[in-house]
């Protein structure tokens, strides 16, 4: 099912490739950092904000999460680790864990954790697989929902990213 994703790119961006985050330049519907986009060979000197990268389409956009989410190839089976790959990729052997800490505050990856307080909506102070999943699921609403029936009549000419993700049942 390529609209998995959707499930994940919902809850980071709204689905919407012109969203910024000033909090470390976040940017596009994965909500890329500039570091990472970086490392995938995005030209980050001619574009050290990303406002340029926020222009390219959603399928543009697509490319970039392809080169990202390929060496997890096979090993995301759910929205749990789809979203660990995305947030936090060294995370990600914690996906079949919900109880799991991902990051918290005074303790591993605390800068993660500051950056990211709306996910603690319980405010333990960390935030858990579960929250991850429960961002995704919130917001995987109606809006979300009708870009996913667009995306799944499109999905034989999109970036192919089912392989990632497809023993997935969230939505």
């Amino acid at each position: 099912d390529c609209t998995v994703p959707l499930h994940v790119f919902a809850s980071e961006s709204d689905n919407n490739p012109c969203a910024h985050n000033p909090n470390g330049d976040a940017s596009g519907v994965c909500q890329f950092m500039p570091a990472t986009l970086h490392g995938l060979g995005y030209d980050l000197a001619a574009d050290p904000h990303l406002a340029a990268f926020r222009a390219l389409s959603v399928a543009e956009q697509l490319e970039w999460a392809t080169k990202f989410y390929s060496p997890a190839r096979g090993r995301i089976n759910s929205v749990a680790g789809l979203y660990l790959w995305t947030f936090l990729p060294v995370q990600l052997h914690l996906a079949a864990r919900p109880e799991a800490t991902v990051c918290e505050l005074g303790g591993a990856f605390a800068w993660a954790y500051k950056a990211n307080t709306a996910f603690d909506r319980a405010g333990r102070g960390r935030v858990i697989v579960q929250d991850l999943i429960d961002a995704a699921e919130r917001a995987y609403g109606p809006r979300a929902q009708a870009i996913a029936a667009l995306v799944a009549s499109e999905c034989p000419t999109m970036p192919d990213l089912t392989p990632l993700a497809e023993d997935d049942t969230v939505g």
